[in-house]
């Protein structure tokens, strides 16, 4: 029996749908199948478990011998409670769980307003690759900000309803927005994209006061945190100091590689094309992808929220230009050869991704090279610490400060961790990276504060130094050593040929 055209095409229409959609979940899938745990998920357990011993969230802070902040503002509190819970019940598949259970909910809210907008699957298959490729550097195992990515994606979908007449979300937002604040300090964003749509609604001279005392309303809700009043100063403090050694706040001209920063000048050219096509009036939520491409220039951090922005919103303006046409009769055209190419490119990145076993939580020792640039922990010395029932105080280099809080507090104190501004004076951290450069004036820090161990990693210039001082080694392995001062007696152990695993929690 001959299939009618009509029929044909129908299935024709559905195979290229389905080609569409598993060549970009795969896209998306490899982008945050990177599993390499996060350095700041060890000092947020941390403190949760602190809570739990005390009862109280504390204010000073109890795992630093050097000099530290007061009142010592955590803005991810409660997503170190997520993850301790998580993580002490079900180990890294908890932890891994709640990632793509975030993740689902961003694709989710995606394809809402994607739907909402009348975006065309055919132009999809040209623009989607470039958001996903501006993100590729955004996610990690499980940072608070994921949370933040997902607050923000349902924003969006909220300011669709808003353009529809629909308010009942406010009250929606209202008790969310309660929530996020205890997650993670990106909050903030939802307040800058919450000011944009608002601005646009301004100029458009649309309905707007139910807008202004949202904005109020989250505004006050800030202070509904364990921190009251001072989370205020702390964010103050958080948005206007330098952090000249942490590359992902760099602005895009200083921190991004050529394949990011060629993504992210085509994206603005598509939004200059389009805009300049159907004009101004026409390109609900420019202010909204204005304000977010503004934020990613200045900040890489921010990368992701404008590409998420970018890929809800620029579609839907290209539709409606001879470009637009253009792509969506290029793949009607040619879906004959499209939907198995679009299958075989699916089936390649899927594959590819699985070579990084994103069912599995990875605590690396070493570098591994698949996985590009990434933290590694001190898992021999501190399981050497163990075993020698070490009790004192260790110099850590910024990156390790958190494993080992959270391995060996409250028997050892460290004095450096991930946690930046939330714990230490700016100065305090450009003086452990000059120390562990072994810049002039390296030997005073040994002295400075009651240092009882030194940590150091062979590869940084301090390891060269260190045998011209008066402190002995004491442990080594293929990554790190250990020092210790003048008249502290530990074995000494040479752990060089072990092969270590790293286990979480």
């Amino acid at each position: 029996m001959q299939i009618t055209e009509p029929k044909a095409a129908c299935r024709k229409n559905l195979f290229l749908e389905i080609a569409t959609c598993a060549f970009l979940f795969s896209m998306f899938f490899q982008v945050f199948s990177n599993n390499i745990a996060d350095l700041d998920l060890w000092h947020q357990m941390a403190l949760f478990r602190e809570f739990i011993a005390l009862e109280h969230i504390p204010l000073e802070d109890h795992f630093a011998y050097t000099p530290t902040i007061y009142p010592s503002v955590q803005h991810e509190w409660g997503a170190g409670a997520i993850a301790y819970f998580l993580g002490t019940r079900f180990g890294g598949r908890g932890i891994l769980a709640a990632k793509y259970l975030l993740a689902s909910i961003i694709v989710v809210f995606f394809l809402l307003c994607i739907k909402k907008r009348g975006v065309s699957k055919e132009v999809l298959i040209f623009l989607a690759p470039i958001g996903i490729g501006l993100v590729s550097r955004s996610f990690a195992t499980t940072r608070a900000q994921m949370y933040s990515f997902a607050f923000v994606a349902c924003l969006l979908w909220f300011f669709e309803l808003e353009r529809n007449g629909n308010r009942r979300w406010l009250a929606f937002w209202i008790a969310l927005y309660l929530i996020w604040i205890n997650l993670h300090g990106g909050f903030l964003v939802g307040i800058g994209l919450l000011g944009a749509f608002w601005s646009e609604r301004l100029l458009r001279r649309e309905a707007q006061l139910h807008l202004i005392l949202a904005g109020v309303t989250v505004l006050g809700l800030i202070a509904v945190n364990p921190y009251g009043l001072s989370y205020y100063s702390y964010l103050w403090r958080a948005m206007t100091m330098a952090r000249p050694y942490i590359a992902e706040w760099y602005p895009i001209w200083r921190s991004s590689g050529l394949f990011q920063l060629s993504m992210f000048l085509m994206s603005l050219i598509l939004v200059i094309y389009s805009v300049m096509k159907i004009g101004i009036n026409k390109a609900d939520g420019l202010a909204v992808l204005f304000a977010a491409a503004l934020a990613a220039f200045f900040c890489v951090r921010l990368f992701f929220f404008y590409a998420l922005v970018w890929t809800i919103y620029v579609p839907g303006y290209l539709q409606r230009t001879q470009l637009g046409n253009l792509m969506e009769g290029l793949c009607k055209k040619l879906s004959k050869f499209l939907i198995p190419i679009l299958c075989i490119a699916a089936v390649a990145i899927f594959v590819r991704a699985l070579s990084y076993q994103p069912w599995k939580l990875i605590v690396p020792s070493d570098h591994i090279k698949k996985y590009g640039n990434h933290p590694i922990y001190p898992i021999g010395p501190v399981q050497y610490l163990k075993e020698a029932a070490f009790k004192g105080n260790l110099m850590v280099f910024f990156d390790w400060g958190s494993y080992v809080t959270w391995k060996l507090y409250p028997d050892v104190r460290v004095s450096m961790d991930s946690r930046y501004e939330v714990a230490y004076p700016e100065w305090l951290v450009d003086e452990n990276i000059r120390f562990y450069r072994g810049e002039d004036g390296w030997e005073s820090i040994l002295t400075k504060y009651p240092t009882d161990l030194l940590l150091v990693e062979k590869r940084f210039p301090l390891a060269k130094v260190m045998p011209q001082s008066k402190w002995k080694k004491v442990y080594t392995d293929k990554v790190f050593e250990l020092y210790a001062r003048p008249g502290l007696i530990l074995p000494v152990a040479d752990w060089t040929g072990r092969v270590f695993v790293g286990t979480f929690p």
